[in-house]
């Protein structure tokens, strides 16, 4: 059958007399059993909500439910995303790719993960079309003061049959340009990273020392 039902027994001390909280223990089983494309549908069901809240039309295909609409977007994405990023990044991932319209595109995030330490950053290049090489995209971010720690990349399939890729690296970044308390200077600085690296990705300014400024 579709359904099943799983009894379990937990041992405890008899000499402590535990009061176990029902509802949280539901909780972690019920999210213990969803599955990262069930996490998609419910991701793309709280896109909703929050447009619909916001008086913002959201873009639906035909009569396309959250349920079929998260589950498509769940099969462009590879198995080792997957294990790697949530659904709600996901879909925010989802929204930068279609941002792109032609070959060659690119958009950016340069970003701080929860489990980051204080001079950790990681950067995303979202690229329509033919992917790249390491060794174009090294120089570039060297140029710019940081060390690159680690490369992850990824390559979606489009449903039209096009290519895109998400190229996730993480960065070590000096501390003294991270100012953690003052979220204008953390904006700014994510800001300017990112323009900087496009200007240089497109050739409006030298691959040199002085992108680091």
């Amino acid at each position: 059958t579709v359904l099943a039902q799983v009894h379990f027994v937990v041992h405890t001390d008899p000499a402590r007399r535990l009061e176990p909280d029902t509802l949280k223990i539901q909780d972690r089983l019920n999210n213990a059993v969803r599955t990262w494309d069930d996490r998609m549908v419910e991701a793309v069901l709280d896109e909703r909500r929050e447009r619909a809240d916001g008086g913002v039309a959201v873009g639906i295909v035909g009569e396309e439910s959250a349920t079929e609409q998260g589950q498509r977007f769940a099969m462009v994405f590879p198995e080792g995303y997957k294990e790697d990023f949530t659904a709600e990044e996901a879909l925010a991932d989802l929204r930068s790719l279609d941002s792109l319209t032609d070959e060659g595109d690119l958009a950016l995030s340069f970003y701080q993960p929860a489990d980051a330490g204080p001079d950790e950053r990681r950067f995303k290049l979202y690229l329509r079309g033919e992917g790249v090489t390491l060794s174009k995209v090294l120089p570039v971010l060297q140029a710019m003061g940081v060390e690159v720690v680690d490369e992850r990349p990824y390559e979606l399939h489009r449903e039209d049959g096009g290519a895109c890729w998400i190229y996730d690296f993480g960065l070590r970044v000096d501390q003294k340009m991270l100012d953690e308390s003052d979220e204008h200077a953390v904006e700014e600085l994510r800001a300017r990273f990112q323009d900087a690296f496009e200007a240089a990705w497109r050739g409006d300014a030298e691959v040199d020392g002085l992108n680091g400024l």
